[in-house]
């Protein structure tokens, strides 16, 4: 097997053309969106890959949030509603994740989260440095290359030797490696034999009697315990329009009609005014349902590395020149996905956000894509889940994960669910709730 190797996909030019061949590939994978977290809150990419020649033949996307309110963990990936590996049967999630398991644990991580996958673990035998069988217990080796630079110019993981060696700041050394774009950071077996790969089960590695060895692999396997679950709404584009049409459910055809008589119009940009034009919506809604909204550089920086580059668009459902619904749609591959959407309540009545996503919908098909994701929706949100049903869409369930590094397990549990404080700020003024946007969402990274 080869080896899982640590690298930035902002320093690959190729990158979205590396994972546009895997079927499951979606604009959070892509380096516009990995553009999107370092610039707005300064996040850290740590992408555990596993290359064959120039192919990509595996990806678990993590970023490291730093922060002084919350403490250092691992995402996978912040702000994404979903963030599955990237697997060709080369290695198994388990083994992907188990790298980042010993990764974060170097790097002082207080969790890991990930979120959508297909995870399983040992039964009763949670993913462990001391007994399990997935991790390999051994050292860590790192090469870092000059590229990693703060923007003081200092190196930011590693300094250079005299003898042409890098060494970490943990004391740790590595060879120069112009071609791994950060650092790579491989599991070694503590037998000393060079041709274990990395991740081998060699009983040697293990902290484990043989007996007992051998009793975890024959173990049944079971599926990880979810920290929280949502539904996820998938729209299957192929059929065509008026097959989609018939389709919808009854009360959303009517909802459509009823916008197309009010004379409802709706439009798509990519320029920054539409983005502008949808974020005073999104403050509006964010505010209505008792959130702070993101950072208005968070859109900037969206339209920046995504809808400027034909990898997104914006719609804006209009009734006598003012805006009063709208959506912010990202697309990589034939892949689209629904990321945000708004509206004006006062305006409820004319049904636009229906209009919107059925114009939406069409300008997809026509343009297309094959598949529209609605996102995610949190359970105990009913009203937002039978709107996504609505359109002939397939509900899953998609479920986050978390591995405690002081439990040294994974926990279940419900997740952040409903916080307690919405009705404290939907009376709060809108630049007060704007500003705690700004500050905040930096350090929480949800």
């Amino acid at each position: 097997m080869s080896p899982i190797q640590l690298i930035n996909p902002l320093d690959l030019p190729n990158w979205d053309e590396l994972i546009s061949s895997h079927p499951t590939a979606n604009p959070f994978h892509s380096s516009g969106w990995a553009r999107v977290l370092r610039d707005t809150y300064g996040f850290t990419p740590y992408y555990a890959c596993v290359f064959k020649g120039d192919t990509l033949s595996a990806c678990l996307p993590l970023m490291e949030v730093d922060s002084f309110l919350t403490g250092k963990r691992g995402v996978s990936l912040p702000f994404s509603d979903f963030c599955d590996p990237l697997l060709n049967g080369t290695v198994s999630s388990r083994q992907l994740t188990d790298f980042a398991i010993a990764f974060g644990r170097d790097r002082h991580w207080k969790y890991l989260e990930l979120r959508g996958g297909d995870y399983a673990i040992i039964q009763g035998n949670s993913t462990n440095s001391r007994t399990s069988p997935g991790l390999v217990k051994g050292k860590m080796e790192a090469t870092a290359r000059h590229s990693m630079e703060r923007e003081d110019g200092s190196n930011s993981l590693a300094s250079p030797q005299g003898d042409g060696r890098w060494e970490m700041e943990d004391g740790r050394k590595g060879t120069d490696n112009p071609n791994i774009p950060i650092f790579q950071y491989s599991i070694l077996p503590q037998s000393g034999s060079s041709n274990i790969p990395p991740f081998h089960h060699s009983q040697d590695s293990l902290d484990m009697e043989p007996d007992a060895l051998r009793s975890a692999l024959s173990a049944p396997r079971s599926a990880t315990p979810a920290l929280r679950s949502y539904s996820h709404h998938i729209l299957d584009l192929s059929p065509g329009v008026e097959t989609l049409f018939r389709n919808l459910r009854e009360s959303t055809r009517r909802n459509i009609r009823k916008a197309e008589k009010e004379g409802v119009t709706v439009r798509f940009s990519s320029d920054l005014e539409a983005v502008q034009a949808y974020f005073r919506l999104h403050c509006l809604t964010r505010k209505r349902h008792g959130v702070p909204p993101q950072p208005w550089v968070f859109f900037v920086n969206i339209h920046k590395h995504l809808i400027s580059g034909d990898k997104g668009f914006v719609s804006l459902a209009e009734t006598q020149g003012k805006e009063i619904a709208g959506a912010v749609y990202l697309t990589f591959g034939k892949s689209a996905l629904y990321k945000f959407g708004a509206s004006d309540l006062s305006f409820q009545h004319l049904r636009a956000n229906n209009s919107a996503m059925w114009a939406a919908i069409r300008r997809l098909d026509g343009s297309g894509f094959r598949t529209l994701s609605f996102g995610r929706t949190e359970p105990e949100n009913q009203g937002l889940i039978q709107f996504k049903s609505g359109w002939g869409a397939v509900e899953e369930s998609l479920s986050y994960y978390r591995y405690d590094f002081d439990a040294r397990d994974f926990i279940s549990g419900n997740g952040k669910g409903p916080s307690g404080y919405e009705k404290v700020f939907q009376r709060l003024p809108e630049p007060a709730l704007r500003l705690m946007g700004k500050v905040l969402y930096r350090h929480f990274g949800s």
